[in-house]
């Protein structure tokens, strides 16, 4: 919001990311012996990211005397304008015109099914070889 922008939600099924990242996990420990790839979603990374965290600073202030130099919205205006500030920003009409975080996750998702189908490919051009 500080950036002038409304905020991206993308909302992706939990276990659909799961089973992709299952598949991604099969399919690279599949081609392991002929190719050498990693996969590029796991299940840990799954893990990682479909968990919300949120922290209190009420022990660092009990424990340890912590006062905060600013409140949280202060800290992300000033984040905002750093960003803002940035020379090597990323240009926020830049992502007006890409058509927002749908087109983006389209491609991205077709450039998983493309990497998936050409990394089966060339298994199976390997082994009529």
């Amino acid at each position: 919001r500080s950036l002038g922008m409304p905020p991206t939600v993308v909302r992706v099924p939990r276990a659909l990311v799961h089973a992709v990242a299952h598949l991604c996990e099969a399919v690279c420990s599949a081609v392991q012996p002929v190719i050498p790839l990693s996969p590029f979603l796991t299940r840990a990374e799954f893990y990682k990211v479909s968990v919300h965290h949120t922290f209190s600073i009420n022990r660092a202030r009990a424990k340890l005397g912590f006062v905060p130099r600013c409140n949280s919205t202060e800290g992300m205006r000033r984040v905002a304008a750093a960003y803002k500030s940035h020379p090597l920003r990323r240009r926020v009409a830049d992502r007006r015109q890409v058509g927002g975080s749908l087109l983006v996750a389209a491609l991205v998702g077709a450039w998983i099914l493309l990497r998936i189908f050409v990394n089966v490919c060339l298994v199976v051009l390997t082994e009529t070889l």
